[in-house]
């Protein structure tokens, strides 16, 4: 008898962005206990995920949130909201 593999579920695969820039959590931590991190933006990137993009001030432009798999998304804004207490973020501008 033939064995059926089955699929495991699927990561959705977001694109950053050409222009767009990636930097990981831990790269993160370091700009947050200088206060360099000026602004965290959470963006709905497909109905239903958001992700993260901040900016720093030693760097120019976004900088999107990423893991291991590529870009860092979260299925609900209540996830976003723990990320960023974990992040410690205090008192950092963030918009949605």
């Amino acid at each position: 008898m033939a064995s059926i593999r089955r699929r495991g579920p699927t990561r959705l695969q977001l694109d950053p962005g050409p222009m767009s820039k990636v930097l990981s959590q831990l790269e993160l931590v370091e700009p947050f206990r200088k206060k360099a991190v000026i602004e965290l933006i959470g963006m709905e990137c497909a109905p239903g995920c958001y992700r993260f993009e901040a900016i720093v001030s030693w760097r120019s432009g976004r900088w999107a949130l990423t893991g291991i798999h590529g870009p860092r998304t979260f299925r609900s804004l209540d996830r976003l909201a723990k990320q960023l207490e974990t992040l410690e973020a205090g008192r950092t501008v963030t918009r949605l």
